[in-house]
């Protein structure tokens, strides 16, 4: 696969402790413009209050939380609460907070000193497919788990499956092949992070438990050395690839990049020479490009979240 890199910084988005709704001008004014014109500007619509539940461990409050995503059909909202211990839903449209969705999540989970760590936290990732939603947690002794709702059912919907990725930290963030029916879902946190590819069921959101075949190891042996985790993975239809963003590649803090692997593969490929200086995090596909956010660091300036490169994807030559 050929690779056409576009790099350039902008502003990074917001992250709060509520949900905010955004739009542009129109949106925000009723569609009747702005004192400046429809300068297509963010504006905050609203603030949605997320009411604290009894698993609750950080007074009440939503301090805990990780992935959200929007279903593009329903355009309902999906937030990974940790301090709540559940996935938070939002009508988006409206603007409604619907309800909460509990799975036996672990809630925000501390370490061996009794300090706060994410590596043993969840709920972390969410993605929906269809009227199946995944979401990935920890499990104390079993590591990684990925766990599938059917939002078909009455709300909020009980857990159709729950199956384990392994490891000793839990499974963070995770993307869905549509054509394959394929979850991969990345353990981050371990001391070797790895990725699991889990087979749905679409009709009934069930999960196939893993065996150690389905899992590939995110090392030198394996086509790439993480030396700091691994981050967003997301699944491009036009060239039928998984797409992962990798901090840290190497010895250098400053190096890292994007690797590709095909659906149930057992090695990643390093997209180009890798990306220096931004420490890729986020990585949204959209028409055959990716949208990688990530955090621009310099030996001569200090660490700086916000940066965007855009990865321009070609279909292989068959």
């Amino acid at each position: 696969m050929r690779t056409a890199t576009r790099k350039y910084c902008g502003l990074a988005t917001l992250t709060t402790a509520a949900l905010l709704l955004v739009g542009n001008v129109s949106w925000a004014d009723n569609n009747k413009g702005n004192e400046a014109g429809d300068d297509r500007a963010v504006r905050l619509i609203k603030v949605i209050p997320v009411p604290g539940t009894t698993a609750n461990l950080t007074n009440g409050k939503l301090y805990s939380f990780d992935i959200s995503w929007v279903d593009q059909k329903s355009q309902l909202y999906f937030l990974a609460d940790r301090s709540n211990a559940v996935v938070d839903v939002v009508d988006a449209k409206t603007g409604t907070f619907m309800g909460q969705i509990p799975g036996g999540f672990a809630g925000v989970g501390l370490d061996s000193s009794g300090a706060v760590s994410t590596a043993v936290s969840g709920p972390n990732g969410v993605v929906t497919e269809g009227h199946c939603l995944f979401v990935t947690d920890f499990t104390s002794g079993k590591g990684g788990r990925v766990v599938s709702f059917d939002l078909d059912a009455s709300f909020p919907p009980p857990v159709v499956s729950s199956v384990f990725t392994g490891g000793v930290a839990r499974a963070d963030e995770l993307a869905f092949d549509r054509k394959d029916n394929l979850i991969l879902a990345i353990n981050n946190a371990d001391p070797t992070p790895f990725g699991t590819f889990v087979k749905v069921t679409p009709s009934s959101c069930v999960l196939t438990p893993p065996i150690s075949a389905n899992k590939v190891l995110i090392d030198t042996a394996h086509g790439v050395d993480a030396e700091n985790g691994a981050e967003q993975p997301v699944w491009d239809g036009d060239t039928g690839l998984f797409y992962l963003s990798i901090p840290q590649i190497g010895s250098a803090v400053s190096h890292g990049g994007v690797v590709s692997i095909p659906p149930n593969g057992t090695k990643w490929t390093v997209l180009g020479s890798g990306i220096d200086f931004c420490g890729p995090a986020g990585l949204p596909s959209v028409r055959r490009e990716i949208y990688l956010s990530a955090a621009i660091r310099s030996s001569i300036r200090p660490a700086r979240s916000g940066a965007r490169l855009v990865l321009s994807l070609q279909r292989p030559m068959m």
